[in-house]
């Protein structure tokens, strides 16, 4: 999965991870023909979790420092109320519209400059929104295509119904495994969830 031998994974190195996961899951050898090959069923993880990094991103959304702030991970049975681990079809609907909204030149991709004014509406202090940033751009290019939009706005949500005792954000570097393998299953783009929900509605 990392083919360039980097020592980190994006979303595209992630995904054939997930998917060589499920494979062996169901009893197959791992093998090159396995990379391409969509698995019967997706992969499952147990409940045990492991300890998180300790390195952080180092800057926020205006490249100021970013303290580990939010690094204390959310408490056994604790919850969002409205938004769950991954978003509901009419949330990724949602998502897609504001993407095609938050896409100003039209490139298939929003830049930091691009969504600064949609999360920072959210209300959100800066390290919460520069933590999420560092984690949903995950090739740290400055820009984020729709799936990572999708992670981004749906932390950014969660962030916001959290009750203030709770640390809902993940404490990084990478996003849930549960949130990759959502992102990594949307089959639509961005435009074709739009007029699904426009077809919904009428």
């Amino acid at each position: 999965a990392d083919s360039g031998n980097h020592g980190s994974l994006g979303l595209d190195g992630f995904s054939v991870v997930l998917r060589l996961v499920a494979h062996v899951q169901a009893g197959c050898a791992i093998s090159p023909d396995l990379v391409h090959k969509p698995p019967a069923r997706l992969p499952h993880f147990g409940g045990g979790g492991c300890s998180p990094p300790q390195s952080m991103p180092s800057q926020d959304m205006r490249g100021r420092s970013l303290a580990p702030t939010l690094a204390s991970p959310r408490s056994p049975g604790g919850s969002t109320s409205g938004l769950g681990a991954v978003p509901s079809q009419s949330q990724l609907r949602k998502y897609a519209r504001l993407f095609l909204r938050t896409d100003l030149d039209r490139d298939g991709s929003v830049t930091m400059g691009e969504a600064r004014e949609l999360f920072q509406r959210s209300g959100l202090p800066d390290d919460a929104l520069g933590h999420i940033w560092n984690l949903v751009d995950m090739q740290r290019m400055g820009r984020l295509g729709f799936p990572e939009f999708v992670a981004g706005m749906h932390l950014v949500g969660r962030a916001r119904q959290a009750p203030p005792h709770m640390a809902p954000l993940p404490p990084g570097p990478t996003l849930p495994p549960e949130l990759m393998t959502f992102l990594h299953g949307i089959q639509l783009n961005p435009s074709e969830l739009a007029m699904q929900g426009s077809r919904s509605r009428s």
